[in-house]
């Protein structure tokens, strides 16, 4: 493990020797990070919690305990998965998202900038969720999904579908 000084690293987290972990970071114990992971500065990781291999945490990403991230994924700035949430592998969360308790989200999914899934949502693989969208507790989004930017999400979305507009409609030929 590659840590810069001012790290604070708990000695009971179990971290493979090539992860790079960056300024200001608190890892907690009981975490468990695989190889070729890179923390930025100012990530916190709580304990227990599972990072799989080769993401990219960028700066002020927070994840609480219990929380599990699978491969290859990228967290931008500032993003924070909540207790129990698990994420899936090869995902790209921009800045400000936030993933609730025991939420899931699938794989090869794509959430932009400011989205908030609330707790107990479930994402399905290949969804496109644009910027500024929020999903109240326990909707389910289908797979290959897209929701456009800022529209208000009332229920579940169908596998498959395009929702825009305001009120939002859903229309054929989401992300899939």
């Amino acid at each position: 493990m590659k840590a810069h000084a001012t790290a604070l690293v708990d000695p009971a987290a179990d971290i493979a020797d090539d992860v790079e972990i960056g300024p200001f970071c608190v890892i907690g114990a009981g975490v468990r990070i695989l190889s070729g992971c890179r923390l930025g500065p100012r990530v916190w990781v709580a304990g227990p919690a599972a990072i799989g291999r080769d993401n990219l945490l960028h700066a002020n990403v927070s994840m609480d305990r219990s929380a599990e991230l699978g491969d290859g994924n990228v967290l931008r700035e500032s993003t924070h998965v909540a207790s129990g949430a698990k994420i899936g592998s090869r995902n790209r969360l921009g800045t400000w998202v936030t993933i609730g308790a025991s939420a899931t989200v699938a794989d090869d999914t794509h959430l932009g900038g400011f989205v908030v899934v609330a707790d107990n949502c479930r994402i399905e693989s290949r969804t496109r969720i644009e910027g500024q969208t929020v999903l109240e507790p326990g909707m389910k989004v289908g797979a290959g999904a897209r929701i456009r930017s800022q529209v208000p999400v009332i229920g579940d979305v169908d596998p498959s579908a395009l929702l825009d507009g305001n009120p939002a409609e859903a229309q054929a030929g989401g992300a899939a």
